[in-house]
């Protein structure tokens, strides 16, 4: 917990900064209700985006940095683990075979 203000540059390094899959042209900060929210948008990728990070977080505020949709990426991760079995005990078959061959 921080004693004095922070910064939204500060939030989001001690987060892990902002990587390749995160979209730094559409961050959120959500204050206030729930039910009736200021929303601010603040877009870290251009120099004048960058003066607007000056803006403080305050208590119970919400950060949002929007993640770059990937399906196929999402896809291929989900389904490496059920592929990476049946294509190892396959490639163990055939060197097995092989060298009983020789």
């Amino acid at each position: 917990m921080n004693k004095a203000p922070t910064n939204l540059i500060e939030v989001l390094a001690k987060a892990g900064g902002i990587d390749r899959t995160l979209k730094a042209y559409n961050i959120k900060i959500i204050r206030g209700s729930l039910k009736n929210p200021e929303v601010y948008q603040v877009d870290l990728s251009t120099m004048k985006g960058m003066t607007t990070a000056d803006l403080t977080i305050q208590t119970n505020d919400i950060v949002y940095v929007e993640e770059y949709k990937r399906p196929v990426y999402h896809a291929i991760v989900d389904i490496a683990p059920i592929i990476t079995l049946p294509l190892s005990m396959a490639t163990l078959i055939v060197a097995l075979i092989t060298n009983l061959k020789r």
